[in-house]
């Protein structure tokens, strides 16, 4: 089988410009469908749409966002259908629904999301203090899109009933999907034992990972942090992806700005810290899944996790992680506690770090994802051609 994947310009999931997305591509190819990129990308085009982010800002002092422009998303998507149709690809996947909106095609198209329109509004803040004709068409773009598809694959249920609530979405259309960890490789059994054991007796280190330091919660781990100092825990935490709005001068807290996994020394370092790592602080205030939850656990590391938007989609509570609701204190003092705990008793840490690694070797993992979506792409077209 083959499909084409429809990349437009200036789309977050455009694979060309997006690397992250190469991971679940790759493990489509690897069990045996192959694609083709179907890539159009216009440097100007924001430039001259630019006029209506100034309206929007000065004259109604609202948000216009470029890149959901249905007027930019129509021309990418007229270059690139005469590609599309002329394929011999059997179907189209995307990620999310921009690339596939204002395709005119007849081939069969499914599309993997982890959020709606209507799940980000006014939930994160770039999502915030948008103009009302701005909302209307990212509403109508994104109800034509899921008409449009065969199937939806989700990874949480905020999604999902987002879809049907607000989209109108069949159920039959949406299945639940979890996405994987964007690394290249994971331990095996046998490396994870030895990992988990090297744990034990050695000084807690904690870890955050995210490119926002105030969505992430980096403020909320430092506070964690500090508390199992005050209760008599030493402790690292190491920050990554990310830079202090303040400059922090603390020996115990770790920053890195910036590990590129893609080169040798990026992903042995990355790789070096997870598995020293004991608990992921994942405290994110707005969230639609966490793929660095499933990166965790590949190197079985237990999620201490805010309850909040789509990270139910990648945390089972008691398995590979904990909720807490960190906007009340009392919730940070218990997670600081619950830390304190399992790293004291290290036979449940071990059952839990344990866990967390099952679940990524039998769910959070891109070859399993792609098998499974592969399954069902085969499956649908067969019964519905």
């Amino acid at each position: 089988m083959k499909f084409i994947y429809p990349a437009i310009s200036l789309d977050y999931s455009n694979p060309i410009l997006n690397n992250q997305l190469q991971y679940l591509l790759n493990a489509l190819k690897q069990n045996g469908i192959d694609y083709t990129i179907a890539h159009y990308y216009n440097y100007y085009l924001k430039y001259f749409f630019g006029y209506r982010k100034l309206i929007s800002k000065y004259i109604s002092h609202k948000k216009y966002l470029t890149l959901r422009d249905p007027d930019i998303i129509k021309i990418s998507a007229k270059k690139i259908n005469h590609l599309i149709n002329q394929n011999d690809a059997e179907f189209i996947f995307s990620f999310g629904t921009i690339p596939v909106a204002y395709l005119d095609t007849t081939k069969p198209i499914y599309i993997i999301t982890d959020a709606t329109f209507q799940n980000i509004l006014n939930y994160y803040p770039d999502y915030t203090n948008l103009c009302s004709k701005f909302i209307k068409k990212s509403n109508e773009l994104e109800k034509l899109a899921f008409q449009k598809t065969r199937r939806i694959f989700m990874p949480s249920q905020w999604a999902i009933q987002s879809a049907i609530r607000y989209y109108s979405v069949p159920e039959h259309k949406l299945v639940m999907m979890p996405l994987g960890a964007n690394i290249d490789e994971a331990p095996d059994q046998n490396e994870i034992k030895k990992i988990i054991a090297d744990r034990q007796n050695k000084p807690l280190q904690l870890t955050l990972i995210g490119k926002d330091w105030y969505r992430k919660g980096a403020d909320i781990a430092i506070k964690i942090h500090k508390k199992l100092i005050n209760n008599g825990i030493d402790n690292i935490l190491t920050i990554i992806g990310c830079k202090p709005e303040h400059k922090i001068e603390n020996n115990n807290i770790r920053i890195i700005p910036f590990i590129d996994k893609t080169t040798k020394e990026g992903k042995q370092l990355f790789n070096q810290i997870l598995t020293k790592t004991h608990f992921l602080l994942f405290p994110s205030r707005f969230e639609t899944f966490g793929h660095v939850v499933c990166e965790a656990n590949a190197f079985a590391i237990p999620v201490i996790a805010n309850d909040t938007g789509g990270i139910r989609g990648a945390i089972e509570e008691g398995k590979n992680g904990f909720f807490f609701d960190f906007k009340n204190s009392y919730q940070i003092d218990m997670a600081t506690n619950l830390i304190n705990k399992l790293y004291k008793d290290f036979n449940s840490y071990c059952h839990y770090a344990c866990k967390a690694y099952d679940l990524y070797t039998s769910k959070l993992n891109w070859n399993t994802i792609a098998r499974n979506i592969i399954n069902i792409i085969t499956r649908t077209i067969s019964n519905e051609n």
